[in-house]
């Protein structure tokens, strides 16, 4: 049926819909023999950045790690003064808490102290040589007032308690962030130390090598530990030492000379005392 005589049948009140169905009928009719379009499919390549397949720690993580500053002297540091008591009978205080404190050198009200306390030697992992003392980093303290020599202050942080004979140092402020990097030459050291006496460590936690700035660390190295393989016995009946084998990932946060406190960012198997501690190639 031609268009001109569709539209005559159609009813008046149609309208315009109607002329809208009269041109699409002609324009199926136009186009129903027409053929199909061809899309050739061409295969295209899209490049991305590479990512990182070991990210780095989380900031936050290591900030924390930082503001507890265990450190490995040669002697005990004598400080500028020391907590002497606190405001009862107690032994041992926290955050928040106020102690008496005395100094052995010119303070100012205000002034604030991180609280140190000398431990036990530290050993290289022959066991033979002694490496320095274990200074632990308990808290910081706020000088509230000064009487002569003695004063009282308030305990602003505390992460483990706090006691009478407790060294107070100038308080240092710490980066906001460390940025990852990669030591410039091959290193062979051992873990040496894990915090609070631990028998084990695993991701978060923090431990601390005999590798320090005169082997070239600096803070925010990235290091491997590793696993010593065992020995075994081949079937011609000779004993073999398996490869050492990659357990975990250490960020270095406060270096010194022969030794360095190091977070743990990463562990597939606990980390104990005389794991190896290598570049994280391997070398």
């Amino acid at each position: 049926m031609r268009s001109e005589h569709l539209y005559k049948h159609l009813p008046a009140w149609a309208g315009l819909p109607a002329l809208i169905v009269v041109f699409a009928a002609g324009a199926f009719a136009a186009t129903a023999h027409a053929p199909l379009p061809v899309v050739k499919v061409h295969p295209t390549v899209r490049t991305e950045p590479v990512q990182r397949l070991q990210p780095p720690p989380a900031p936050r993580t290591a900030l924390q790690a930082l503001h507890r500053r265990d450190f490995i002297a040669v002697t005990a540091p004598g400080g500028v003064g020391h907590v002497l008591a606190g405001s009862d009978d107690r032994l041992h205080y926290g955050a928040y808490d106020q102690v008496h404190l005395r100094f052995t050198k010119p303070v100012q009200v205000g002034q604030k102290f991180d609280v140190f306390r000398p431990d036990g030697p530290i050993r290289a992992a022959s066991g033979k040589r002694s490496l320095g003392l274990l200074i632990r980093h308990l808290g910081r303290i706020e000088i509230l007032s000064l009487h002569g020599n003695l004063g009282r202050g308030r305990i602003l942080r505390s992460f483990q308690e706090i006691g009478p004979g407790d060294v107070l140092l100038p308080a240092r402020d710490i980066p906001a962030r460390i940025e990852p990097r990669h030591p410039q030459r091959p290193l062979h050291g051992r873990v040496l130390y894990i915090r609070d006496d631990a028998a084990e460590a695993a991701q978060n936690q923090v431990i601390g090598i005999d590798l320090g700035r005169k082997q070239g660390l600096k803070s925010g190295c990235m290091l491997a530990v590793y696993r010593a393989g065992r020995v075994v016995r081949d079937i011609d009946g000779k004993m073999v030492r398996l490869p050492p084998g990659r357990i975990g990932r250490i960020m270095v946060l406060t270096p010194q000379q022969d030794v360095s406190i190091a977070l743990i960012v990463e562990s597939t198997a606990a980390i104990h005392l005389g794991d190896l501690v290598r570049n994280p190639d391997g070398s």
